[in-house]
């Protein structure tokens, strides 16, 4: 018979790079996600303030040049 060399360390480097690469993408990816569809499936909405005195004088001033033109 073969007397093959088999190495733990063959098997285990690979297996343990796919157990860290598969939590990273869960806790980066899939746990976001799945917090977001959570809030859209019960109809939490982020609330938006009133837009501030800037933002409504510039809109006036486009609002008004989309008019004249």
């Amino acid at each position: 018979m073969h007397k093959a060399s088999f190495s733990i360390g063959l098997v285990l480097t690979p297996l343990v790079n796919f157990v860290f690469v598969a939590a990273a993408i869960y806790v980066l990816v899939v746990m976001p996600l799945n917090k977001l569809a959570t809030r859209r499936a019960t109809g939490v909405e982020p609330t938006t303030a009133a837009p501030s005195e800037e933002v409504a004088l510039l809109t006036e001033i486009r609002d008004a040049m989309a008019v004249s033109s």
